[in-house]
């Protein structure tokens, strides 16, 4: 199971981590709403896998992961983000 990630590192880490796995990541906004100070997101990320990715060798296939995304917002900036994606439907893809 990947780790947690936290904070504006964290983030640049695991952007770092998929953009070297999937170097023509593209991430797909597919529904978004707010309510108050939080906002929902579902998305689509979609690449090829041409590096390693979660231990798993390059394959060379295009890759699809989906998730969801819940942000609390506070004075315009997001000041906790809970996030749940597909990784293990990933790994299947990867490792098949």
């Amino acid at each position: 199971m990947p780790e947690e990630h936290r904070g504006v590192d964290g983030l640049l880490e695991m952007v770092e981590t998929f953009r070297s796995a999937l170097p023509d990541l593209a991430v797909t906004v597919d529904h978004q709403f707010a309510d108050g100070d939080y906002v929902a997101t579902r998305f689509t990320v979609r690449g090829t896998h041409d590096g390693e990715l979660l231990g798993a060798p390059p394959t060379g296939r295009p890759v699809a992961v989906t998730g969801i995304t819940v942000s609390r917002c506070e004075d315009g900036r997001i000041a906790e983000e809970w996030e749940l994606v597909d990784v293990a439907g990933l790994l299947q893809r990867v490792a098949a």
